[in-house]
């Protein structure tokens, strides 16, 4: 499970990069917001799965997975 979530986390950041980037109105713009998208439910499952072992993390670790719960909230919303 933490390999496919940081697939997830990289995949969400070539495809931000990309569509920050490459602004245009055609295909492969829109394919990257549907891979972006995907990526984003993708994670945020998977990181709601995995909550059980936040118990056993140090409280930087905490403080970090709680950033990434926050943006995956915000970007679901």
């Amino acid at each position: 499970m933490v390999h496919a979530l940081a697939f997830l986390f990289a995949l969400l950041t070539v495809t931000g990069a990309f569509l920050y980037g490459f602004p245009a109105p055609n295909l492969p713009y829109g394919a990257g917001v549907l891979v972006h998208i995907a990526a984003g439910i993708g994670a945020s499952l998977l990181m709601i799965l995995g909550i059980r072992r936040l118990r056993t993390q140090s409280w930087p670790a905490r403080l970090g997975w709680a950033a990434l719960a926050l943006s995956a909230a915000l970007g679901l919303a």
